[in-house]
């Protein structure tokens, strides 16, 4: 069957099941395509679906079917030679109603093509049966008869019997020609005897021959049905041969897409994976920077502390620093009334000493040691002394508590060509035991002002 489809769509397949004839089985796991032929071998029309290489639908159309729509994208039809019934699922109303049409119209096409077989049957067996009376003569094949011999020959005898009465009739008239009518009708009679045996040993020889005949028929037959339905089959995948590449097309399409799709994805995840890590970084950079500030609010705390300590202590060392000035006021009004004293017991010590080195040692009755003498005659020359004066040194001021100490030490000084000779005195009484003191280089820090000034004059 070399034919193309003359009319294909995709449903699902579903048989009946044969044990509860209520369910429906799929025989398909996705829609397939199912197409109508026509087989010119048998003048039928078929509907063929193949599942890859598997044969899920062979239904012959016959005028007995009929295609029932059971809902919007659901019919069906029972195939009695399969014994079974099919069903299919479209996708959509409209797919559904052309299979619906083109099922009425091959039906009543199969319808037509029946009666017209039939007609051609009735043809070719009606002029073997209006064969003509004289033919007799002509010869007779096994083809041409319908029964035995003895049946075709039984009909044309009354004819004979007939064309016997007449001349019985009319002895009078054809009593001449009965003799050679009966020769004829002899001579005929011996002739159709001959062929009559010669008929049936051709139909004995052809009945035995007929179920050698029929038997391969029928393995013919078996063999054509096998070889017809490999033929449809590959038909059918050689017609799905376009729609298969195009499906081909479209899954390298999907699967390009699919895989740019997951490229895209994956990328996608790369970039979140990126931001995950720079996340926990910044997590980590605030963990290490929330420690820092914990350090620092702590220092921050400790140095507020300490600040505030300083601030204390720097209040209580200010209040000191005021104390002790006020108490350093007071001393200077204090060291002041003590100067002025002391400047005026200079300036007595220093006319008793012009007295005393101005007049007679023996005179005013005060002896040196000798030793002393000597080193007042050394300590004293022949000019006398240019300059004398009284000096004093603070050699020290104390603070215990808030109590100041003195230490105040009053000296007599004289000098003679810049050389310092100190005399240790007491503010009561005015020793007479002169010491010769160690020359001051500098003689700033150890002055007052007011002895400084007071040897300038002198």
């Amino acid at each position: 069957m070399g034919e193309q489809p003359i009319f294909s769509t995709r449903a699902h397949v579903f048989q009946i099941d044969p044990s509860t004839k209520k369910n429906w089985v799929p025989t398909s796991k996705h829609a397939v395509t199912v197409s109508y032929f026509f087989d010119s071998t048998r003048n039928v029309y078929r509907i063929i679906s193949l599942d890859g290489s598997k044969a899920i639908i062979n239904s012959t159309i016959t005028p007995n079917m009929t295609f029932t729509k059971t809902s919007q994208k659901f019919g069906q039809w029972a195939d009695s030679r399969a014994n079974t019934v099919y069903g299919l699922g479209f996708s959509s109303e409209g797919h559904l109603v052309k299979f619906a049409d083109k099922f009425a119209e091959f039906k009543e096409a199969a319808r037509l093509a029946k009666e017209k077989s039939q007609e051609k049957m009735e043809l070719t067996s009606t002029p073997s049966q209006e064969s003509a009376p004289g033919d007799l003569l002509s010869p007779l094949t096994p083809e041409s008869i319908n029964g035995t011999v003895e049946e075709r020959v039984t009909p044309q005898m009354p004819q004979h019997a007939e064309a016997r009465a007449e001349p019985s009739q009319n002895t009078l008239p054809f009593s001449h020609s009965s003799s050679s009518i009966n020769k004829h009708w002899e001579a005929e009679l011996e002739a159709l005897k001959g062929n009559n045996a010669k008929l049936t040993a051709a139909l004995l020889e052809s009945t035995a021959n007929v179920k050698q005949w029929k038997q391969q028929l029928a393995a013919y037959q078996e063999e054509a049905e096998r070889l017809h339905k490999r033929v449809t089959e590959l038909e059918c995948v050689s017609s799905q041969t376009t729609v298969i590449k195009s499906q081909k097309t479209e899954l390298n399409q999907t699967i390009e897409e699919l895989e740019l799709a997951l490229k895209a994805k994956e990328e996608e995840l790369e970039t979140l994976k990126a931001e995950v890590e720079s996340a926990h970084e910044f997590q980590s950079q605030k963990d290490v920077l929330t420690q820092k500030l914990q350090e620092s609010e702590t220092r921050n705390q400790t140095l507020e502390a300490q600040l505030s300590d300083l601030e204390q202590r720097l209040e209580s060392s200010q209040l000191e620093r005021e104390a002790f000035r006020k108490s350093l006021r007071s001393l200077l009004e204090l060291l002041d009334s003590k100067i002025f004293e002391l400047t005026e017991l200079r300036d007595t010590l220093a006319k008793l000493i012009e007295d005393f080195l101005g007049g007679d040692a023996t005179s005013t009755g005060l002896e040196l040691p000798r030793p002393l003498l000597q080193d007042a005659e050394f300590l004293v020359p022949e000019g006398g002394w240019r300059r004398c004066g009284i000096f004093f040194s603070l050699h020290g001021i104390r603070a215990l508590k808030g109590v100041v100490v003195h230490d105040l030490i009053l000296s007599l000084w004289c000098t003679h060509e810049n050389r310092l000779y100190t005399v240790p005195t007491q503010t009561e009484s005015l020793r007479t035991d002169l010491q010769p003191a160690e020359v001051k280089e500098q003689t700033g820090p150890h002055l007052s002002s007011a002895c400084a000034d007071s040897a300038a004059e002198r």
